[in-house]
């Protein structure tokens, strides 16, 4: 009897040796006030009160990297700064806490594995569902987890902002449905996004932000709801399956590179609002074959904005505008001026 509970005394000592083992500190170390720990399951722990420093010029502390897979963030930290976890490629879950108040947008940055980021139920600023990052009791959509393979996503109609590099590389989504509650998509939202196939911007949207579409390859239909006032700069560039485009008549600026590489691109119908098309627009569009040009008052234009494409393509305009296109500056350089049929 005594060599039995001997030998179970010397198997759970063997056990707990054994756990504490597989649970050890691999790396430790401070960031600003707080400190942090790395054990060898992969659980970054950061502790302490304060913030997790901006890391714009220099790479995050707690290493290394590649063996990090959990991210567990304890109560008493206030801020998550810029590329705190950029490129933790092997990151799959953050736990974060009531305390936390500000989470910068690129702060997960290249976690490319990330599935799910779980915010305690207190937290007066932040929510998760399921695993889903928001803010501002779900207005704000800030994180989808670049991990995730979901083909699709439909962003709840509590949404008003989609935030920059909410969705940026998320290349499992073939089609995301934006609500009717939406007003803005801020800069490189869907960026990278190389599986959308089609999107559809609802009536709601007023501002598409700088880079918000770019590298969206594999994005052969866009709609563009009509009220729309600013299409920011590389919005769309390099979406290189799009064959046409339809700008609305909400719209009034269309930025540097907003449509530029779009190679596939082969008409473009532009709303009788637009006041100005900045330099290099449509640049490097070079199979347009077709502008629809509404405008009555021909708009100031860059001299490259369809740079490469103004004597191959057909440019239609109203027809009481054919000699107003025919002597403004830069429209003057296409070679095929008609009326709108």
């Amino acid at each position: 009897m005594k060599n039995s509970i001997l030998i179970i005394c010397l198997l759970h000592l063997l056990l707990v040796i054994s756990c504490n083992k597989d649970e050890r500190t691999i790396a430790t170390g401070t960031a600003g006030d707080l400190t942090w720990t790395l054990n060898s399951k992969g659980t970054l722990t950061i502790s302490g009160t304060g913030e997790i420093p901006d890391y714009y010029d220099s790479s995050p502390p707690w290493g290394p990297k590649e063996r990090i897979t959990a991210v567990v963030i304890n109560n008493g930290v206030t801020y998550i700064g810029n590329r705190a976890f950029f490129l933790c490629k092997n990151l799959i879950s953050v736990t974060i806490p009531s305390s936390v108040t500000d989470i910068t947008h690129d702060a997960f940055e290249g976690c490319f594995s990330l599935i799910s980021i779980d915010v305690d139920n207190s937290n007066n600023v932040y929510c998760s569902e399921n695993g889903i990052l928001f803010a501002h009791a779900k207005a704000s959509l800030i994180r989808y987890p670049g991990g995730k393979t979901d083909a699709h996503y439909t962003i709840p109609n509590s949404v008003t902002v989609i935030y920059s590099n909410a969705f940026d590389y998320c290349c499992s989504l073939t089609s995301i449905t934006i609500p009717n509650s939406a007003r803005y998509i801020y800069s490189g939202a869907f960026e990278g996004c190389s599986g959308l196939t089609s999107i559809t911007i609802p009536n709601s949207v007023t501002y598409i932000g700088y880079q918000a579409f770019k590298d969206c390859r594999g994005l052969t239909s866009v709609t563009i709801g009509n009220s729309v006032i600013s299409i920011g700069s590389s919005a769309f560039e390099d979406c290189r399956s799009l064959t046409s485009i339809t700008i609305p008549n909400s719209v009034t600026h269309i930025e540097y590179y907003a449509f530029a590489y779009c190679r596939s691109l082969t008409s473009v119908t532009i709303g009788n609002s637009v006041t100005y098309i900045r330099d290099a627009a449509f640049g490097g569009c070079y199979n347009i074959t077709e502008i629809i040009n509404k405008s009555v008052t021909p708009q100031v234009i860059e001299a490259s904005v369809f740079g490469g494409v103004i004597s191959t393509c057909t440019l239609r305009v109203p027809a009481a505008s054919l000699e107003a296109y025919r002597t403004a500056r830069n429209w003057k350089n296409f070679e095929n001026i008609v009326a709108i049929e």
